[in-house]
């Protein structure tokens, strides 16, 4: 993941961090987990990406997009508006990786 993964279709996805993470939280189950930082977002890429290395995801959730994260009041299922601050920084974040 380090080095970036080529996918089956050809597809080169740019370097993602990996960290061993306790999954208890997140998601309810017992046991662990990783947590991984990519810089990009193409269809399923952290599924394809798992899955170009012999690995099947189980569960997947998205906890923070650029310096917003995820409300944790929400309940599963729940989504509340983003205010114009978060919408602002992300849009300042991505011009500033083009």
């Amino acid at each position: 993941f380090e080095k970036g993964i080529k996918l089956a279709d050809g597809t080169l996805c740019k370097p993602a961090l990996l960290e061993r993470a306790d999954i208890t939280e997140s998601c309810g189950e017992h046991g662990f987990g990783v947590l991984v930082t990519i810089h990009e977002g193409k269809f399923h890429q952290v599924k394809r990406m798992f899955l170009a290395r012999d690995n099947k995801v189980l569960y997947l959730k998205r906890i923070k997009i650029g310096e917003v994260s995820l409300d944790e009041t929400l309940e599963k299922g729940e989504y509340r508006e983003m205010t114009k601050q978060e919408v602002d920084s992300i849009i300042e974040e991505k011009g500033a990786n083009l």
